[in-house]
């Protein structure tokens, strides 16, 4: 096939068992505050699906969902 003017390739098996390995992918989201961030993206329909605090209750990473999509 060609593309923009490049030859591609088909992939061999060892490339298609590669591309077929990921099945989700999930963005990690670096913040301040995961608290502020929660309630931010929750205005944008997300909801908290998974929540790790320290000792005293502070939240130190979440997973949040909306439909099909995540975010860490």
């Amino acid at each position: 096939a060609v593309y923009a003017g490049w030859m591609m390739k088909a992939p061999d098996a060892a490339e298609r068992r590669l591309v077929g390995a990921v099945h989700t992918l999930i963005p990690m989201v670096h913040v301040a505050d995961v608290e502020a961030s929660l309630a931010f993206y929750a205005l944008l329909g997300f909801e908290a699906v998974g929540v790790m605090r320290e000792a005293g209750g502070a939240a130190f990473w979440a997973r949040a969902r909306s439909g099909q999509g995540e975010i860490m």
